[in-house]
């Protein structure tokens, strides 16, 4: 934990100096994510032919050469059933959705709530990244238990390398309508017997006492949120508005117009390229 992963070049010489310069410090046995966060600005700003982000589930920094992490982010963009490059986004058309979504609903939506999901001061486009998921990387791992205790981790490439895909921007055009259909959506989850929110949740779900026969199962699965399909999506929550349908004042086909609105226009940048996820939810919205 706390490694450093990059690959080995000659031209790394200046990399290494600054590592030696401003080495990641750690409080009772944890980084500290602050300190952390000023490394890896203070790296961003020396080495330009590296990319730098913190890993899936720690706050491990980890260091690629550019064209590795590239490699890295089109294994999610190659995929054609779940994004697309396009060249029909523009701001007006994504601000005209918006205010005929909330016209349409102008009786049933206050002014206030209008005002506020229409917010489009400083909104920008998002930004696509991935969180190398290092933790579940085979060869990594085999790499890392014949290491002793080292900060600093330097190997090449591993080809089995898989990584988290996010889509970041707290100012999206949608982020506030998200915000908006989430709140409107929290109280149904008491009905919903499998939703676990967090780890903590989960240790207080499980009983005290279970009997000799019993044993844990776990399970995990591959790219959760963009396996779940927009029509499958909007069934589901088709299906709770109608089992109870007295929860929210607002009628099911303002939240599901809303819904369609969002799934259906996830646009994001990578290198000056705009996608359009085509295909489920995109992680990191609200």
């Amino acid at each position: 934990q706390g490694a450093s992963l990059f690959n080995p070049y000659p031209k790394d010489n200046k990399l290494l100096q600054v590592l030696n310069d401003v080495k990641p410090k750690a409080t009772n046995g944890h980084f500290n994510t602050t300190y952390n966060d000023f490394v890896l600005k203070k790296l961003k700003n020396t080495c330009k032919f590296l990319t730098y982000t913190k890993s899936d589930k720690s706050n491990t920094i980890v260091i690629f050469e550019n064209s590795d992490y590239f490699k890295l982010v089109m294994k999610h963009l190659n995929d054609a059933e779940t994004y697309r490059t396009t060249n029909h986004f523009t701001v007006k058309n994504i601000t005209r959705l918006l205010l005929t979504f909330t016209e349409k609903y102008q009786n049933i939506i206050d002014d206030k709530t209008r005002r506020y999901i229409l917010f489009f001061k400083d909104y920008k486009i998002s930004q696509f990244k991935v969180l190398p998921k290092i933790h579940k990387c085979e060869s990594l791992n085999q790499i890392l238990q014949n290491t002793k205790n080292d900060k600093i981790i330097t190997v090449q490439y591993p080809d089995d390398l898989e990584s988290r895909p996010i889509v970041c921007n707290s100012n999206y055009f949608f982020t506030r309508l998200s915000i908006f259909l989430n709140n409107i959506l929290k109280p149904y989850l008491q009905y919903i017997t499998s939703y676990i929110q967090d780890s903590f949740s989960f240790m207080n779900w499980l009983p005290e006492k279970v009997d000799s026969q019993s044993f844990l199962v776990t399970a995990d699965v591959r790219s959760l949120y963009t396996n779940i399909t927009n029509d499958f999506g909007l069934k589901a929550i088709d299906h709770w508005l109608t089992k109870y349908p007295n929860i929210t004042k607002y009628p099911k086909q303002l939240i599901l117009e809303g819904l369609n609105l969002l799934l259906n226009n996830n646009f994001f940048k990578f290198k000056g390229i705009i996608y359009h996820q085509i295909k489920g939810i995109a992680m990191g919205t609200n």
